[in-house]
């Protein structure tokens, strides 16, 4: 009988296997496969075993040849399958055939969110699920969605008078880049807006979800941009504010590196022929920090912080109010 079931159970991973494989999640142990995370090609070769790990009942017997597949260097004895081992193993799995560069639990989580959550909803898609039903079911017209982080999701609270019904506040504290790409769909693209206010990189300097590299920041950008003006959606970019030093990673001095992310996200502006903000100018202290005038921890826009880039942005955006009023009488 136990030999049965675990017959049955190796014939449910292999199918499962095998249809991961036709949507290109796995291929041979030896070959390599490739995943974009912005501009650059990232080779990961995850093995056909290891999904099939993924998949498979983590209360059955190990496989009896599972040591023999393993190079010879490398073999250990059976261990007892445990369930917590392979929920964990099954997830790092998982989030690795879709962001490879980049580690599932972050450095540091967003306030409020445990490892566990970042796990389960590692973008957050949960967090403004509800409020874009109701936005959607209620047919208003969305004019203008703010994506971004922490700088962005401080915004109405410091302003709010800048933030009337039809600018739409999606900011989440602590993520980075890759995190907003898998936002756009559901925070962006199905709200319908006019224009997209983009401002992101400051977290992905941080390191808040692993290493990332200027290519990278830089692509995941370029890839937002691109899928909302396919949409037929205005973008407007914003450059990293400046910062001197990060409070929750004050080993980094990331002010030199801001600036020359910003001489390439002007650059990225002016190819897409979006419009572009430098919130950097407009902040800094001369040195690469933010004007202790306009924040209270360096990093953070306080409402006078706020107050400046509105002077950048608010002009901009009502004169595409009031293109878009036009258009609908």
């Amino acid at each position: 009988m136990a030999g049965a079931l675990r017959e049955e159970r190796g014939a449910v991973v292999a199918r499962r296997t095998a249809a991961a494989s036709r949507f290109g999640l796995c291929s041979t142990a030896n070959a390599d496969l490739r995943l974009t995370l912005g501009p650059r090609m990232r080779p990961i070769a995850p093995s056909a075993n290891r999904l099939a790990d993924a998949f498979a009942d983590p209360l059955s017997d190990p496989p009896a040849d599972h040591a023999a597949d393993r190079p010879a260097d490398d073999r250990r004895p059976p261990t007892r399958p445990n369930r917590r081992r392979f929920l964990a193993g099954a997830a790092a799995s998982a989030a690795a055939l879709v962001l490879p560069a980049l580690p599932v639990a972050p450095a540091r989580a967003e306030p409020g969110r445990d490892e566990r959550q970042m796990l389960d909803d590692w973008p957050w898609l949960s967090r403004y699920d509800a409020d874009d039903r109701r936005l959607i079911a209620s047919g208003f017209a969305v004019d203008t969605v703010f994506l971004g982080d922490s700088i962005t999701e401080g915004w109405p609270r410091a302003r709010p008078d800048f933030f009337p019904a039809r600018r739409i506040c999606r900011g989440i504290s602590g993520q980075t880049t890759p995190q907003m790409v898998l936002r756009m769909p559901a925070n962006v693209l199905r709200l319908k807006p006019q224009r997209l206010h983009l401002l992101a990189g400051t977290n992905d300097v941080a390191g808040n979800t692993g290493p990332s590299d200027d290519d990278a920041i830089v692509g995941n950008l370029a890839m937002m941009i691109a899928i909302a003006q396919d949409a037929g959606i205005e973008v407007l970019l914003g450059a990293i504010p400046p910062a001197a030093i990060f409070g929750w990673r004050p080993e980094l001095r990331p002010a030199a590196r801001i600036v020359a992310l910003n001489r390439r996200l002007a650059d990225l502006a002016r190819t897409r022929r979006c419009e572009w903000l430098d919130y950097h100018r407009a902040l800094d202290d001369g040195e690469g920090g933010l004007r202790a005038a306009f924040s209270d921890d360096g990093v953070h826009p306080n409402a006078a912080g706020y107050a400046a880039m509105e002077a950048l942005c608010g002009p901009i955006l009502a004169v595409a109010a009031t293109r878009a009023r036009s258009r609908r009488r």
